[in-house]
């Protein structure tokens, strides 16, 4: 054993000065107050009066007992599981991480995928006829002729119906909003043009609804 240290230390029990014997090179030590027998915890670095050392022990003295290092196992847990509020205690188990759940139901189903990409092939085909209308004006006697006014408006449903089509297939509620409009603006454009098909417009987006309500949550 190497030198021995004598040191005062101030007792935070009885508040008195108490002599303790420390090895030199102890990081720690229990030291027991003369006065009130308390125990409590020396770590090298802490405010004291060194008093020199000493080579043999004063009758009835003896050295404050170092406690053992910690094991690998303890301080590897409180390297990873130690909370700062909490003492470490290597008995427990780890705990759990919380993690978000996952849904486990997709937003977009089958069968509005399905429906979709049916209803992406009319408007493409709409868009398609209205296009060939326009470059084949020309050819077509006037009585067959169709107002730019009403063409303009048919692709112009045609494209946002299309782009709401496109937004649901990718889990958007806007998307849904968007093909509601259009289904107001095409059903008011029928009714004005005397077209009396255009109350079945409302269907689109109803059948839309239909195969969305489930997973309605899930969109974004």
């Amino acid at each position: 054993m190497g030198p021995i240290a004598h040191l005062r230390l101030f007792c935070d029990n009885c508040g008195q000065v108490t002599n303790a014997f420390v090895a030199e090179d102890a990081a720690a030590a229990k030291v027991t107050c003369e006065h009130c027998q308390y125990v409590f915890d020396y770590v090298a670095g802490m405010l004291c009066e060194h008093h020199g050392y000493v080579a043999e022990l004063p009758a009835g003295a003896r050295i404050a007992p170092t406690p053992p290092p910690p094991q690998r196992s303890e301080l590897l847990y409180q390297a990873q599981y130690a909370d700062p509020m909490t003492p470490p205690n290597p008995t427990q188990p780890p705990p759990i991480p919380n993690f978000p759940a996952v849904p486990t139901t997709r937003a977009v189903s089958g069968w509005l995928i399905a429906w979709c990409i049916f209803c992406l092939i009319v408007h493409g085909l709409n868009l398609l006829g209205t296009v060939v209308l326009v470059l084949g004006s020309e050819r077509l006697p006037s009585q067959a002729q169709v107002p730019p006014t009403s063409l303009a408006v048919s692709a112009g449903i045609s494209c946002a119906a299309v782009v709401g089509l496109a937004l649901i297939l990718m889990a958007r509620k806007v998307g849904f909003y968007l093909m509601c409009f259009v289904a107001a603006v095409a059903l008011i454009a029928n009714l004005v043009a005397g077209n009396l098909y255009g109350v079945f417009t409302p269907i689109g987006p109803l059948i839309t609804w239909l195969l969305m309500r489930k997973t309605w949550h899930l969109f974004k």
